[in-house]
């Protein structure tokens, strides 16, 4: 056998990997929305009815056009992206739509084939894109980093005096109530929340992992810490530990580590060794609620959600995102809804029936189901496209021990948020433009030149 035969199959091995892992990963949020999510949380969304042949066919269909696409492994900064949109997006879609009670006559066979090619045509337009991981040939100005320490300094004290005497470490219990406390009152204090444990903190964290300094991870941690004292947000609070994890797979040799089918068998065991002992561990039982439904299934039911709300009231249109909202007019059904433009209300309140509920959604539901119906699926594919293109070429020849990490709370706000949202507000445009700008090219002497430079004997 030639060593490109032995390429092939060890190429092929690894998408069959890939494909069964997912399979493996896909059954396990299928038992915890039988046995969990759609008896407990019902009124979040979820629904099952055990899925036809045709449902069934249909899953496989789109799970082998996946393993085709989707990195093998988290390589790069658009890779952690796509990867992480594939299992905490795309997956649980997939097997929402297709377990929905809902899904009578395939009622939603278009809704899946659409992300299917949406995530397909990513993968294909991203593969050739990506930057190779050993090239590290730019460093950070430390006058960046320096920039970023001030910057995070002076947003600690800001929000300091702004709800220094709102803040409080608050139970899980008590984090809605702690959450209107803390909630920012004009713009400016939302951006200062936002940047301070999205961005600024995380940055702080990951250079200092890097350098080993302990004063900038020390910082790293206490930002996140402080965010979770003033909004109670359980996500930013998760970061530093999730950012580290992070940058102690990527550091280490073993590129099985970060491997896309490793993943998605840690999060099938996980899920299925917690559902097992859910009802005589209470840690197990809270990780089928914040893990296995809260985080991995319900960007899937909202993507459910989505469609089924504005099929009947009218799609935006994209009218309901800053910049298009004075060009586009609303849906004739909401234009006079005081809760206009903030569609998770409008979701959460009107269609789930839940008061004061923001059920917000991952960009494939917010940009996409709610601008075009089923269609608009695919289309919200299309500019996460030009993104991870455009961060691909920022981040060539980047240390992928600072970029992959830092852009973790990115990646995860796409898995509960608009792309627009995300660019903006949660540090997505912020890092294309700071990677173009402020990272310099080291001084690569090529053989001849160094030859040139040596004193004549």
């Amino acid at each position: 056998m030639t060593r490109a035969n032995l390429k092939r199959g060890e190429r092929l091995f690894r998408r069959l990997a890939l494909l069964c892992m997912c399979t493996l990963y896909a059954f396990s949020l299928k038992l915890v929305l039988s046995d969990y999510a759609a008896t407990t949380w019902p009124q979040f969304g979820f629904s099952f009815r055990e899925p036809d042949g045709a449902d069934y066919f249909l899953l496989l269909t789109t799970f082998v056009l996946w393993a085709v696409a989707v990195p093998r492994r988290i390589d790069s900064a658009s890779s952690l992206i796509i990867v992480i949109v594939y299992l905490l997006v795309c997956i649980p879609a997939a097997v929402v739509l297709m377990c929905s009670a809902q899904n009578h006559d395939g009622r939603y066979y278009g809704l899946l084939v659409s992300v299917a090619i949406g995530l397909f045509f990513t993968c294909m337009v991203t593969r050739h894109s990506r930057p190779l991981p050993e090239r590290c040939v730019r460093e950070v100005s430390q006058k960046f980093v320096v920039s970023i320490g001030v910057a995070w300094i002076v947003t600690l004290l800001f929000l300091s005096l702004a709800f220094g005497s709102v803040m409080e470490l608050s139970s899980l219990d008590g984090i809605y109530a702690q959450r209107e406390r803390g909630a920012a009152s004009n713009l400016l204090e939302g951006y200062a929340q936002t940047y301070f444990g999205y961005v600024l903190s995380p940055a702080l964290l990951v250079f200092g992992l890097i350098n080993r300094n302990k004063s900038l991870i020390a910082c790293g941690f206490l930002g996140a810490l402080l965010l979770y004292a003033i909004t109670a947000e359980k996500a930013a609070f998760t970061y530093p530990f999730l950012v580290s994890f992070l940058y102690f797979l990527i550091t280490r040799r073993a590129h099985f580590l970060v491997s896309t089918p490793s993943i998605a068998f840690g999060f099938s065991l996980l899920l299925l060794i917690s559902m097992y002992f859910r009802e005589t561990s209470q840690f197990a039982d809270a990780i089928v609620w914040y893990v296995g439904t809260r985080s991995m299934l319900t960007p899937g039911a909202m993507v459910a959600s989505y469609y089924e709300y504005f099929s009947d009231v009218g799609y935006t249109f994209l009218s309901h995102v800053s910049g298009f909202r004075f060009m586009i007019d609303a849906p004739a059904a909401l234009v006079n809804d005081a809760r206009w433009p903030s569609i998770g209300h409008l979701v959460g309140e009107n269609y789930l029936d839940v008061p004061t509920l923001n059920a917000n959604a991952n960009f494939v539901a917010s940009d996409g189901i709610a601008a075009f119906g089923a269609l608009g699926a695919f289309f919200s594919f299309i500019p996460l496209t030009a993104v991870l293109v455009a961060l691909d070429r920022c981040a060539d020849g980047i240390d992928v021990r600072f970029s992959i990490p830092v852009m973790l709370p990115v990646a995860l706000t796409l898995t509960n948020g608009s792309l627009f949202t995300t660019l903006v507000s949660f540090g997505g445009l912020f890092w294309l433009v700071c990677m173009m700008f402020f990272w310099r090219h080291r001084q690569v002497l090529s053989v001849s030149t160094l030859r040139s430079k040596l004193p004549p004997f």
